[in-house]
């Protein structure tokens, strides 16, 4: 139980980060070979080190002592993970290891690198506390070779299972190196030595001095992991490359499309070539992809982001993406009109119409090309391009949100074929559950566009009820659904108008889903009837507001429909005070995610096993305070000009850091440690280091 006990805190806490320390400092061989290191007369070299322009990525964890120390506040730990993390490396590098230092992680483009085969090479540095403590340890434990004034050189053969087979990497034994290298070096920044280690030499020639001697020079940013990824040096090796065939790419694919898709249209035969220069623009527009993690105690906060910066903005794909970085601002007003009791929500300002104006030809053009192919009618080919040219483009803020349907009955009781057919109704409704999407624009081209999506699948039906060979299997098929445009829709706010899909089935077509008892047969006697219908509604909310609603549970949905129309109220995110940071933030969308409502739906379906015993499931989804409904926070913020920036956060609070804290408690405890013990015997994924 202790060994148990103490894998999950290293699985929970560390994470990886004392993986990075024993694969770099092996435990001792049996007969190692100790080769003296003489000392050198000369010191060591420190002059600073400029980043080199091959690196396309760099990891940087702040500070290994700040950061775990704050894992243990937060989540209330009842072990110190320094101290676990201190355990391992003593047994494998003694206290050579500098705790209150960062470890760095670099990436970079090989010189051997192909045309067609990029390749790459990396290295991880760990910060020691003192060079001679190091360099000792190192003696111990495998050949040294000292390579200049304060740089010495460790070989390592990667530690072997019972089985032959390497134990620290799932790859076959041809695409894994036998032995890797260590280079211990005097270093500048917060550590005075570094251990550098890589499977490969030439990594540690080119990336050691930078590891040592430039990046420690370079402030950390203030969160307490940071990751970057350069776009540069492949942009410099790899876009003279594909300009180069982009050409002949693009002609093949042009003689494809006039020889085997009979396309002679030149606006169409143009693509291959547009796509080809839109996308190398874009990987010319891009700059840097930059990930930062962080742990906040003052507020007992969890926090992620993801920057995308641009050094220009040329391609069409930039501009649409950065199209609203200049319209900054409060969540819009029609966002608090959402209901409450939604699982998420979200919102954002749509991209202007004009950017797709040409788009929208080209893919009209080629859905008229694509529809000449098939053997629709007329009739139906042009019904088709209307419902896609009557598609509403907006330069506009939309709001959406969605939640789950009621549920009445719990999965398992189906004993009769009217209990199936019920299970089955509130099955679908549960998984469509219900979404209002809200538009600042008028409802006309909304309900429109609708209309004739009905009488497209209106006139598809029709065709194929007289087609030879799938109007017989149609007539006798009663799954088929039935489309009806509702105008007005009864039972929703004034002007609403909409569509029904419905399909009919009966107890003995899902039998086998809704019966929790596999091999049990349909009861005897006649089969019950049921039907499922899809309802969508465009409603009105004044000249310039839409609201567009979708739901299988019609009773829910028009409730939510009310309860937008009438604005903020106590049952709408206005009311909410778990959103109050969204009300602070100038952003150019975002919204939020509450999984508690998930982990409900989890547990109805949650599969029954005689290993499991429900009451621990229950007891540890019961310690969380807040039952995960705290909701985890989306901010999507924004800089504009010619080298736009954009950056995603998700924001854990402190509610739901707290239920986190309260459950890995609970995982920690006697009862959580037989829990895992009962999941790992059972057909439920489940790894825990």
């Amino acid at each position: 139980m202790h060994s148990l006990r103490l894998r999950t805190v290293l699985g929970l806490g560390l994470l990886g980060i004392a993986a990075c320390t024993p694969a770099s400092l092996p435990p001792s061989s049996t007969h190692p070979t100790v080769v003296a290191t003489p000392p050198s007369a000369l010191p060591p070299d420190l002059s600073p080190v400029k980043d080199p322009n091959s690196i396309v990525l760099v990891a940087r964890l702040r500070n290994l002592q700040d950061s775990l120390g704050t894992m243990e506040r937060m989540f209330r730990l009842p072990i110190s993970l320094t101290d676990e993390l201190q355990k391992v490396v003593a047994e494998r590098a003694g206290d050579a290891l500098q705790m209150d230092a960062g470890v760095d992680v670099a990436v970079a483009l090989s010189p051997a690198s192909t045309d067609t085969d990029p390749k790459f090479f990396g290295a991880v540095s760990i910060p020691m506390a003192n060079l001679e403590g190091a360099l000792s340890q190192l003696e111990k434990r495998g050949n040294v070779v000292h390579l200049a004034p304060g740089v010495y050189r460790a070989k390592f053969e990667r530690p072997q299972s019972e089985d032959g087979e390497s134990s620290d990497s799932p790859t076959s034994e041809s695409e894994t190196p036998k032995e890797y290298r260590c280079d211990l070096a005097a270093s500048l920044g917060n550590a005075p030595a570094r251990l550098v280690c890589s499977e490969d030499e030439q990594a540690l020639d080119s990336l050691r001095p930078w590891l040592t001697r430039g990046l420690p020079l370079q402030p950390t940013a203030k969160e307490d992991l940071e990751v970057h990824l350069r776009f540069a040096p492949l942009r410099e090796r790899y876009v003279p490359v594909a300009r180069t065939h982009a050409s002949d790419y693009a002609t093949t694919a042009k003689q494809w499309m006039e020889t085997i898709l009979n396309i002679r249209d030149p606006k169409l035969l143009m693509l291959p070539e547009r796509v080809m220069h839109e996308s190398i623009t874009f990987v010319e527009d891009m700059q840097e992809a930059s990930f930062f993690g962080d742990f906040i105690p003052e507020t007992n906060e969890i926090s992620t982001r993801v920057t995308i910066a641009f050094r220009s903005r040329n391609s069409w794909f930039t501009q649409v993406y950065t199209d609203a970085n200049g319209r900054s601002g409060p969540p819009p007003e029609i966002f608090w009109r959402l209901p409450k009791d939604a699982d998420n929500a979200t919102y954002a300002s749509w991209v202007d119409p004009a950017h797709f104006e040409g788009f929208n030809d080209t893919a009209r053009s080629l859905m008229s090309h694509a529809l000449e192919l098939t053997p629709l009618s007329a009739q139906s080919k042009s019904a088709i391009d209307t419902f896609i040219a009557s598609i509403p483009l907006h330069k506009t803020v939309a709001v959406s949100a969605r939640g789950e349907a009621r549920r009445t009955t719990s999965a398992g009781n189906v004993t009769t074929a009217r209990d199936a057919v019920r299970e089955f109704e509130q099955f679908f409704q549960s998984i469509i559950g219900w979404t209002i999407l809200g538009m600042e624009a008028p409802s006309a081209p909304y309900a429109d566009h609708f209309k004739k999506g009905v009488a497209t699948m209106e006139q598809l039906m029709h065709e194929a009820r007289k087609d030879a060979h799938l109007g017989p299997e149609m007539r006798k098929a009663t799954w088929i659904p039935q489309i009806r445009w509702r105008s007005p829709f009864p039972g929703y706010p004034q002007g609403t108008t909409g569509i029904e899909i419905t399909a009919s089935f009966d107890s003995k077509d899902i039998w086998s889903f809704a019966n929790t008892k596999p091999g049990t047969p349909h009861p005897p006697g006649a089969a019950a009837r049921g039907s499922i219908t899809l309802h969508g509604v465009v409603i009105p909310n004044g000249p310039n507001r839409t609201w567009i609603g979708i739901s299988a549970d019609p009773k829910t949905l028009q409730e939510k429909s009310r309860v937008v129309v009438s604005g903020p109220s106590q049952n709408t995110l206005a009311s909410l005070a778990d959103l109050e940071p969204l009300r602070q933030s100038s952003t150019i969308g975002g919204g939020f995610i509450i999984y508690g409502s998930m982990v409900d739906n989890m547990m109805k379906t949650f599969p029954q096993n005689p290993s499991v015993d429900m009451r621990l499931v229950h007891q540890s989804l019961e310690t969380m305070p807040n039952q995960l409904r705290t909701p985890v926070l989306q901010l999507h913020t924004a800089t504009a000009g010619d080298t736009p920036t954009n950056t995603i956060e998700l924001r854990l609070q402190r509610g739901t850091v707290d239920d986190l804290a309260n459950l890995i408690g609970f995982v920690l405890s006697p009862q959580g440690q037989q829990l895992l013990e009962q999941l790992r015997k059972t057909d439920i994924p489940l790894d825990v280091p």
